[in-house]
């Protein structure tokens, strides 16, 4: 199998970005309260997690799993999206007027 039949066949969550060449994760949403559902679940179990008793995991354990979920989290957030969208609601408003 060769580069291209594997990205075609098998490369469906793992990304690379053709202008910076990084890989990236594909996480696909069917919408936007989707992302909300998922975020808000993030951030639960961040919270869940940074209060658990130190006996119930090591403390670099805990540490790697808030890291990671925060990460995660971040990651996904869609600022660009957002700010093209409230500059796309103020066009409109002000187009209203």
């Amino acid at each position: 199998m060769n580069s291209k039949d594997f990205t075609t066949h098998q490369n469906h969550t793992l990304q690379t970005d053709t202008n910076s060449n990084q890989s990236y994760i594909k996480l696909p949403i069917a919408n936007l309260s989707q992302l909300s559902y998922m975020q808000t679940s993030l951030i639960e179990i961040i919270l869940l997690i940074s209060h658990l008793e130190k006996g119930d995991y090591k403390h670099e354990q805990k540490q790697s799993a808030l890291y990671w979920l925060s990460k995660l989290l971040l990651a996904s957030y869609p600022n660009a999206e957002l700010e093209g969208l409230s500059d796309w609601l103020e066009e409109q408003k002000e187009k209203a007027k």
